[in-house]
């Protein structure tokens, strides 16, 4: 005869017990799951290629690097006059531009002139070609892996003195892309890949807290007009200068306030004004980080930049 206590054991058993919800994937593991499938991907790529187009790969990336270097500061005028950019931003696309120019063209020719690894007959031949394809593929993966932590370093220090700026304002709907940043900038300089980028990053520290400031600046309009004052009280940009008379300009006024930063560099008489040769020589006398550190009125911590 079944007991209550049988009952409820025996219900007990058949009623399934509820699991926890599996835990979701936080954007630093996807992003190192991305880089680890890219780089099989580029070690598949150059297994197809073979050894001869990976090599000329290689010459195309190094090549495209020359061209930038070259192009830029060369071409940077023409771009400067037609698109109306001011410098840098003039210079880096048109190096950019010279790049991506020389690469396809190079790369070209080694599509041009060897075979595939799956063209080869002989199966000693094909293994060499594809093994070695594989190793310049993966090399150039590499490569790219680095150029893309440089560019998210830079771009982390920027959400990172975007956010610090900001304070206690909510960010709406950029704010979770910019912690995200964040958070992949601070996994890339932790541990081993930290150390690793220690000794590769031919950027300097520098550059970073300079990146963090200007951002945690921008972010804040009360610093932004003290970085302003600071800016003229030191003599950089006079009074009288036209820089200084497009301030009180309604026009230019409103682009500041909304942010608009693109189309305030591309105004033809902001333009104008930061061409002036001697306007860019008192800028270059300027002690830009001093000057941050004056407009955001504390000393910045340099952990989150660097």
């Amino acid at each position: 005869m079944l007991t209550p206590a049988a009952v409820i054991l025996a219900a007990a058993e058949r009623t399934p017990v509820p699991s926890a919800p599996p835990a979701a994937l936080d954007v630093v593991t996807i992003f190192w799951l991305g880089c680890a499938l890219w780089l099989l991907w580029k070690f598949w790529l150059g297994w197809r290629a073979g050894v001869w187009r990976g090599l000329f790969a290689l010459l195309a990336a190094v090549c495209a690097l020359l061209a930038a270097l070259v192009g830029g500061p060369w071409l940077g005028p023409l771009v400067r006059d037609v698109l109306a950019l001011p410098e840098p931003a003039a210079s880096w696309l048109a190096g950019g531009a010279a790049a991506l120019v020389v690469y396809t063209v190079v790369s070209g020719v080694g599509r041009l002139l060897f075979k595939r690894t799956k063209d080869y007959v002989f199966p000693p031949t094909k293994l060499f070609v594809g093994t070695g394809g594989a190793a310049c593929g993966l090399v150039g993966g590499l490569a790219q892996f680095w150029l893309l932590t440089l560019g998210l370093r830079l771009c982390g220090s920027v959400a990172a003195g975007h956010l610090a700026g900001r304070g206690n304002q909510t960010g709406g709907a950029l704010e979770r892309p910019l912690e995200a940043l964040v958070e992949i900038k601070q996994s890339l300089e932790s541990g081993i890949s930290g150390q690793i980028v220690e000794w590769t990053d031919p950027i300097p520290p520098r550059t970073y807290r300079l990146f963090y400031k200007i951002a945690a600046v921008a972010s804040d309009p009360e610093a932004v007009r003290r970085f302003s004052d600071a800016v003229v009280r030191q003599g950089a940009v006079p009074r009288d200068s036209p820089l200084a008379r497009l301030a009180d300009d309604p026009e230019i006024r409103k682009l500041f306030a909304t942010k608009n930063y693109p189309a305030l560099l591309r105004e033809p008489r902001v333009a104008a004004a930061l061409r002036d040769p001697q306007l860019r020589r008192r800028l270059e006398r300027l002690d830009l980080e001093r000057t941050l550190d004056e407009a955001l009125g504390r000393n910045e911590p340099r952990k989150n930049a660097d």
